[in-house]
């Protein structure tokens, strides 16, 4: 039985390899603590109000599969030392938006 494709995208915020990811984004200790909480709070609001889906949400796979993923239109927002603006357009749950 394979798992879901949800749960292999799982990454634990605290892991070495989370945190040599944000370190090599260069985000402050306070922005990666942020992206963290932020994580943990759609869980926790997801119960609630369902931000995204609910198959497979825990903590890991949000900041896996939703968080982390995000973080890599950072590059787009700087293009030969102009800094871009990027729109979200409601693309659900509040990603991109949010980490961004």
């Amino acid at each position: 039985h394979e798992p879901s494709t949800s749960v292999q995208f799982a990454m634990d915020p605290d892991s070495d390899e989370a945190m040599a990811i944000l370190n090599r984004l260069e985000l402050s200790t306070a922005q990666q603590k942020q992206l963290k909480d932020l994580a943990r709070l759609v869980v926790e609001w997801n119960e609630r109000i369902n931000l995204i889906s609910r198959k497979d949400c825990s903590v890991d796979v949000v900041f896996g599969r939703h968080v982390m993923p995000c973080l890599g239109y950072l590059g787009l927002s700087v293009v030969d030392g102009t800094v871009r603006r990027i729109i979200d357009v409601g693309t659900g749950g509040g990603f991109p938006g949010l980490p961004l």
